[in-house]
């Protein structure tokens, strides 16, 4: 008679805790880290400073409209993404929040573009039968016909996952800009050499702790407003966001509504990653911060400055001059 052998048990793999390494928390370790995981995200998509999105399958010439859907800090994003899309795509693009997308009545047919920034069952279903594509922005994802970020935030407020869809919406623009004939192949090869060099720009952005902490310090106001044009609208969002708290209201309007109501109740911060969206702030006194790309050549106390890139990445190193702030106001 044989003998049984049991089967000895497969003991579960152990998986690693994540790190704090030497950060106070994971926060701020993902505000510092992010510039190294938006090379590792680069590195998947970008060979030879070609971006590769060929996977997507995607005829970007029959594409007649697009929708950006996102929500909290993602529809931030989706603005960012819809001003890139038109300028860059030259198609009709359209930011929308989540719930909005799912319970208004967008065109959606063989023509219709959705790009989901995260993942929602209620999109997908509302999109089903309609012959619109999806393309989803995820966090991690086993489709193939899916953009993985392979990050997950363990902070306290979205960091590295908001710059991380940012650069992944930028990517996506340049690649259908060439494919659809608007912008060039040697367009396409500064901007990714231009994305490559985000990494050290955050780095020097982030030396400047330091001044960040006494600026910061300086914004004592419980009543925040946030604002700028175009790009800049996104990142005035997104800050809106980020900076709101039980001690602080924070908010964002863009700058084209902005009236003296507004300038007598609240502190203003304004955003421009440009000269001609600096023009547009003009030299007005009563901005408690200005926020900008040192392309604007604005030097004084009242100005927080960061090294040039190009219009379609500067708002990627403004929001982490944000992400500083709001974590340093949050923390004391």
């Amino acid at each position: 008679m044989k003998k049984l052998l049991a089967k000895k048990k497969k003991e579960p793999e152990m998986v690693s805790p994540p790190s704090l390494d030497s950060f106070p928390d994971f926060t701020k370790k993902e505000i510092f880290t992010q510039g190294q995981l938006i090379d590792d995200l680069l590195g998947r998509y970008i060979q030879a400073d070609k971006i590769n999105f060929d996977f997507l399958k995607v005829k970007i010439d029959k594409i007649k409209r697009i929708y950006i859907v996102g929500a909290g800090t993602d529809y931030s994003c989706a603005v960012f993404g819809a001003y890139n899309f038109e300028v860059l795509l030259d198609i009709i693009a359209v930011p929308i929040a989540l719930g909005e997308f799912v319970y208004s009545n967008p065109i959606l047919d063989k023509n219709t573009l959705v790009v989901l920034i995260g993942e929602s069952g209620s999109v997908q279903k509302r999109i089903e039968g309609s012959g619109a594509r999806l393309i989803r922005i995820m966090d991690f994802s086993d489709s193939k016909s899916d953009i993985v970020l392979n990050y997950k935030t363990l902070g306290r407020i979205p960091t590295a996952s908001y710059s991380l869809k940012l650069t992944a919406l930028a990517m996506l623009a340049l690649y259908f800009g060439e494919k659809n004939q608007v912008i060039t192949p040697l367009y396409v090869k500064i901007a990714t050499q231009m994305l490559r060099g985000l990494k050290n720009k955050i780095k020097s952005i982030l030396s400047q702790e330091y001044i960040i902490h006494e600026i910061a310090g300086a914004l004592d106001s419980d009543r925040l407003l946030f604002t700028g044009t175009n790009v800049d609208y996104a990142v005035a969002v997104y800050a809106g966001e980020l900076l709101q708290s039980e001690k602080c209201i924070s908010s964002s309007i863009p700058l084209s509504q902005l009236n003296s109501e507004y300038r007598d109740n609240f502190s203003i911060i304004a955003l421009a990653s440009n000269l001609d969206f600096y023009n547009l702030i003009g030299s007005a006194d009563d901005f408690r911060l200005k926020i900008v790309s040192s392309g604007v050549s604005a030097f004084d106390e009242n100005t927080l400055t960061y090294d040039e890139s190009i219009p379609l990445l500067n708002p990627i190193l403004s929001s982490v001059a944000i992400q500083m702030i709001a974590y340093v106001k949050q923390n004391g």
